[in-house]
């Protein structure tokens, strides 16, 4: 008497014919389900392709992120590229000497988007013990015919970024607020410029208890010229980067974002002994760039 096969087993007989007629001798896995079960899938302009056998997926084996054709490495850099001050048109080209494909301009900004993201989903997480000495920074950018200000509280012993914005003069108690709460306490001293509008706000948002100090930020001896540099840095970048996000109607905030993440935890610092900003805060983080930030996409 035969015993007919269950339609799992014929399936299972047919991974295993096809597998043996197109070994995975290269020991590639199959970037959407990681499954060894994958045979060759044809060859277009001298590209191997692959099926995997166990999910149904075709891929190219070049290490990308599922969906994207483009290796880990080479998206990786591209962000690191971007938060650097380069522009999308140059990152895009150098990526086509690298591969000898072009990625459009939408492409590049795609990786910049989504990597930072996850990033940030990541950092936001964390809790740095900063010190009890704030310093806010305010730095005027003229943007699209309007002035904005680049709005930064910083912790004076880590040189950790408690907080950061993109805006005007009324989001400064906000951005207050936002220090108060990624840092989980209120500093016992804060260190501002003149502007007379601090002090009714350093006192509804941190009370009393903290005191209040007027002094201008070239002369406050708890600023590093590293971190004076970084300011400089960045409102140059800003005005490059706005003209591209204004023309795509995005909001700058998430670059802000992005340029205060690699600042606090990829950026090793001379004045903190080539600790990150983030080690200095005892913040443990196991992502040490953004390839590793892909990684985890």
């Amino acid at each position: 008497m035969i015993k007919l096969c269950h339609s799992r087993d014929w399936n299972r007989l047919n991974m295993i014919v096809e597998t043996a007629r197109s070994p995975n001798k290269a020991g590639v896995r199959c970037k959407y389900c990681h499954s060894h079960q994958v045979v060759k899938n044809g060859l277009r302009n001298q590209t191997q392709y692959w099926l995997c056998k166990s999910c149904g997926h075709a891929f190219v084996n070049n290490l990308a992120i599922p969906k994207m054709k483009y290796p880990l490495n080479i998206v990786a850099q591209a962000v690191e590229d971007y938060y650097s001050g380069i522009s999308l048109h140059n990152i895009a080209r150098a990526v086509q000497q690298t591969t000898g494909n072009l990625p459009s301009i939408s492409a590049v900004y795609g990786w910049v988007r989504k990597i930072t993201q996850r990033g940030l989903s990541e950092a936001n997480s964390q809790i740095p013990r900063v010190g009890d000495t704030w310093l806010v920074s305010l730095v005027s950018i003229w943007l699209n015919h309007k002035v904005y200000l680049y709005i930064n509280i910083l912790d004076a012993k880590t040189q950790f970024l408690i907080a950061s914005r993109l805006g005007k003069f009324e989001d400064i108690k906000s951005v207050f607020e936002n220090a108060k709460e990624n840092a989980g306490k209120s500093p016992s001293r804060i260190i501002t410029n003149g502007w007379r509008g601090y002090i009714d706000v350093v006192e509804q948002v941190f009370g009393a208890d903290t005191s209040h100090s007027i002094v201008s930020l070239q002369q406050c001896n708890e600023v590093s010229t590293n971190y004076l540099n970084y300011l400089k840095y960045w409102r140059d970048v800003f005005k490059i980067k706005y003209k591209h996000l204004h023309q795509l109607n995005d909001n700058i905030q998430l670059i802000v974002d992005g340029m205060v993440l690699r600042y606090n935890f990829f950026c090793p610092q001379i004045d903190l002994g080539q600790k990150t900003p983030a080690e200095s805060a005892n913040i443990t983080f196991r992502y040490h760039n953004w390839l590793d930030i892909a990684k985890i996409l």
